[in-house]
Order: C-alpha cells, then sequence, then structure tokens
C-alpha cells in the first residue's frame, strides 16, 4: 500500500510539473530584464586624422558591463518573432601613469529578427537572430581631475547577429541566454572648458568609440 501511495505521489507530481513547463509558444509577447558582459571595445583617438597610422591608432578597453531590456512579439501562425531591445553599457579606466581616467557610455537601440527553430519538448526554445541598430553614447575623458565636456555626439548604425536559448522553469517564466555580434560605434566630440591652472589644449577633439567584442547576455522573461 505504502509503495502505491509513493508511486501515486511521483505520478501526481510529474503532472504538475508538465503543466507548469508552459511552451512560450502559447503567449504573443515577451519582456526581457537583462545583463550582458562585452569582451572588449575600441577608442579611436583620432578617426578623422590623414594620417593613415595616425588614424588607425585607438585604446583597447575589456570588460564591459551593462543591462538592458527586450520584448518580442510572435509573428501569429509561425516560428518569427519580432524584438526591441534598449541597453546602457559603461566603461571607465583609470591609468595612475599618465593621471587620465578614460571610458564611455553607451546606448545600444536594436530591432531583430528571430526564427525559433521547432523542436520537441516544451522546456526549451531555441532561435537564431539578426537586425540592425542606432546606437547613442559619449566619450568619457579626465586629465588630471579635469573633465573634457561632450560638446557634440554622433550616433551610429550598424547590423547585429545572435543566437540564444530560452529554458521555460514556470509557467509564464523563462530564463534566457544568448551570444550577440554586433560593429557598434559612435563618434563623441570633447573639449577641456574649464582648465584651472592645468596648461591644457582646449581645441575640441573627436573620438571614435567601436565596441566590437563578443556580447554574452543573461536575462529573465516574462511571457504574456
Amino acid at each position: 500500500m505504502k509503495r502505491k501511495h509513493n508511486i501515486l505521489l511521483i505520478l501526481c507530481i510529474l503532472i504538475m510539473a508538465l503543466i507548469s513547463f508552459s511552451n512560450a509558444q502559447d503567449y504573443t509577447y515577451s519582456l526581457e530584464a537583462k545583463g550582458s558582459y562585452t569582451t572588449s571595445s575600441k577608442v579611436f583617438l583620432h578617426p578623422e586624422a590623414a594620417d593613415l597610422f595616425l588614424r588607425g591608432k585607438y585604446l583597447m578597453l575589456e570588460n564591459i558591463y551593462g543591462v538592458g531590456i527586450d520584448i518580442r512579439r510572435k509573428v501569429d501562425n509561425s516560428y518569427l518573432r519580432i524584438g526591441f531591445s534598449i541597453e546602457y553599457l559603461e566603461k571607465t579606466e583609470n591609468y595612475p601613469a599618465t593621471k587620465t581616467q578614460d571610458g564611455f557610455l553607451a546606448i545600444p537601440v536594436e530591432l531583430t529578427g528571430f526564427f525559433y527553430i521547432p523542436i520537441t519538448g516544451k522546456s526549451f526554445d531555441i532561435y537564431m537572430g539578426a537586425g540592425v541598430g542606432l546606437y547613442f553614447g559619449e566619450r568619457r575623458y579626465t586629465f588630471y581631475n579635469v573633465k573634457a565636456k561632450v560638446v557634440e555626439k554622433k550616433a551610429g548604425a550598424g547590423i547585429h547577429v545572435q543566437s540564444g536559448v530560452d529554458y521555460n522553469f514556470y509557467e509564464r517564466f523563462a530564463l534566457r541566454t544568448q551570444v550577440k555580434f554586433r560593429d557598434l560605434q559612435f563618434q563623441s566630440t570633447n573639449q577641456f572648458t574649464n582648465p584651472g591652472d592645468r596648461q591644457l589644449d582646449l581645441k575640441p577633439f573627436t573620438s571614435q568609440i567601436n565596441i566590437d567584442g563578443m556580447t554574452l547576455e543573461l536575462g529573465l522573461v516574462y511571457y504574456f
């Protein structure tokens, strides 16, 4: 008798688990809050220089972290979805030898088309995607504690590709992990306007930020 009760209990647990693993395909929208890690980026110091060597000179910045949101809509009767995302990335490094602090903030805004691979099972969804983006941001540069003010910003445009997996762990919730490759770039013009007692060049200087490293993302998804 005890064995039968145990078997019945196990069956009930399995049935409840199957019910709770609701397929994400049953919902039209998904909303994700996510964090990201990007391996590397470059700050080109003289992007408008006539000299090819000078134009290619850059400062490497690694290990960029960010946060963002992503909303996707299912295309009716298909494995396709359309997504819109916005992120906030920030990176700053201190260089004691030169008494400088250098970095940037970036705001990628991207539109993506997704194809969800039709596989058996309700717990996992695998997808691939590609799209376009607009990239806003600015360089943050300080020399001897004197900040170079941002006087002009120029947004950039680019493309990206990505793939990922959704793990539908409970009813309307899922964990999402994905990898993304993109060519994110924009320009920032800075100027020292209040140098104090420092002898600084007061002419504006333009930089180009290029965030082209691999991006890894992890997020929590809600379906509705």
